[in-house]
């Protein structure tokens, strides 16, 4: 069975893959969302590469808005996501945006051998 992944860790895992992108560390970049949060109202824009566009927006509030485009070809899909509080207030060396990778459960495997329902070989075992 999977984890549903929550809100927080689809957002997490966003900014964690915007921080690779641009080349800096997560500490680095929670530390610039901190900053803009303080801010009336700021707009903030970053297109590592060709057709993707990260958008933060930040209001007087403290609320700041995601906004991820991607355009490949003619399709153009926007995501938008609320940064939550957790990853802004505070101390933020002790937040950490690297996804929990979920363990797996085993992989069950199938038994070696012939068919249940055939059996083994007669020849197979040697001769009697």
């Amino acid at each position: 069975m999977r984890r549903a992944r929550s809100e927080l860790d689809e957002v997490a895992y966003r900014l964690y893959e915007l921080a690779g992108l641009v080349g800096v560390s997560e500490q680095e970049l929670l530390a610039f969302l901190k900053v803009i949060s303080k801010a009336d109202w700021a707009n903030v824009e970053f297109r590592p590469i060709e057709g993707l566009e990260f958008e933060f927006e930040s209001f007087s509030d403290g609320q700041i808005r995601l906004e991820i485009t991607v355009r490949r070809d003619r399709t153009t899909i926007i995501k938008e996501y609320d940064v939550p509080d957790l990853l802004v207030k505070g101390d933020i060396s002790e937040v950490r945006l690297r996804p929990v990778m979920p363990s797996e459960p085993p992989v069950r495997r199938r038994r070696k051998g012939r068919n249940r329902r055939r059996g083994p070989r007669r020849g197979a075992a040697g001769f009697r």
